[in-house]
């Protein structure tokens, strides 16, 4: 297999992020602030070379940050359930406040280090990683040697950096994924992924930040 390369790019800024809301596979409208961070994401990716293939997960706060980056390029988008955020069951539209009054097994089922411990009516983080990691190698045999725009979700970016580098995925994360950020890995010869850069953020400055990293 020849290398591809995947830039993978966050959804940028949602209401429910500002809200400090878990979203899960729920959805909630970006910002003014975030289209403004997708239309910098699109600025800067179009200065680079083109794409062979762009995705994004269906989930709407992810579709919309594609379309305004691609902008008259947006009929060539093609969604991916694969790549939605991780389902949080009943953790989806709740504050960490109210998750922890209404929910305390959940909350403790979703921090719990195990990671195949699933949240009630929703993913355990094995099931969500194991997911986006088959979405990503059917993509990379599609576009084999290519360049691939991922459009995704901070929660699917956290256990994919986790996969690439080799962290147990039970382990709390100490790195970002902010809102509309850039990262890049790579699909090597051999079949193995490889991280090439992390958390890139300079397309973003001059905009007025809300939130830098937020709740999944």
């Amino acid at each position: 297999m020849k290398k591809t390369t995947f830039v993978l790019l966050r959804h940028g800024e949602t209401e429910w992020n500002l809200q400090g809301r878990r979203q899960g596979q729920l959805d909630s409208p970006l910002t003014a602030l975030g289209k403004l961070q997708a239309l910098a994401a699109g600025r800067y990716l179009a200065a680079r070379p083109a794409f062979d293939g762009v995705y994004s997960s269906d989930l709407r706060r992810a579709s919309q940050t594609a379309q305004l980056v691609l902008g008259e390029e947006a009929g060539k988008l093609v969604l991916e359930p694969g790549l939605r955020e991780r389902h949080l069951g009943v953790l989806q539209g709740l504050t960490v406040e109210e998750a922890g009054e209404r929910h305390p097994e959940a909350i403790e089922a979703y921090n719990a280090p195990d990671p195949a411990t699933p949240i009630e009516g929703g993913e355990s983080l094995l099931e969500a990683t194991d997911r986006a990691m088959a979405c990503l190698k059917a993509l990379a045999e599609r576009h084999e040697g290519g360049r691939v725009l991922v459009v995704t979700h901070g929660g699917l970016l956290t256990v994919i950096f986790k996969r690439v580098v080799g962290v147990p995925l039970g382990v709390r994360r100490r790195f970002h994924a902010p809102n509309a950020s850039i990262h890049r890995i790579g699909v090597a010869q051999d079949g193995r992924f490889e991280l090439l850069s992390w958390c890139g953020t300079e397309h973003l400055e001059g905009l007025n930040q809300h939130v830098l990293d937020v709740p999944l």
